[in-house]
């Protein structure tokens, strides 16, 4: 009989498989991409001075990218700091941190590349395939 750590893994299995994304993961400028599947974590952070009224100043977006081991591992791929992960014509993250892995999984902190930083990479536009 399986134990709770078992049926927490499947369970994470299951979100993982049901909520990641196909997405391309970059090394550098020009690289080659390598097809893996993630998830996306959006999540606001509170910034700045929050002793008046007990609220802070400003709320940030701070995007992280969870990654399964046994996925990244079977594609050969190490997720680096200064990695770049592309969603779609727009919309590509680049690596600031990983954290240590968590059982199954890896998570990234990320930011959102700008629309300069995604031309400087080169990545696909609308309509064509990386």
């Amino acid at each position: 009989m399986a134990d709770w750590r078992d049926q927490k893994r499947e369970a994470r299995r299951v979100v993982h498989d049901t909520m990641g994304l196909d997405v391309w993961h970059y090394t550098a400028v020009g690289a080659t991409p390598t097809p893996i599947r993630v998830r996306l974590h959006t999540k606001f952070t509170q910034i700045g001075d929050d002793r008046s009224m007990g609220w802070a100043e400003i709320e940030a977006v701070k995007p992280r990218l969870v990654f399964m081991l046994s996925e990244i591992a079977a594609m050969g791929v190490t997720i680096n700091r200064g990695d770049t992960i592309y969603f779609q014509p727009g919309e590509a993250y680049n690596i600031d941190n990983t954290l240590p892995p968590d059982d199954i999984t890896v998570t990234a902190e990320t930011s959102r590349l700008s629309r300069k930083q995604y031309q400087d990479m080169g990545l696909p536009a609308a309509g064509s395939v990386p």
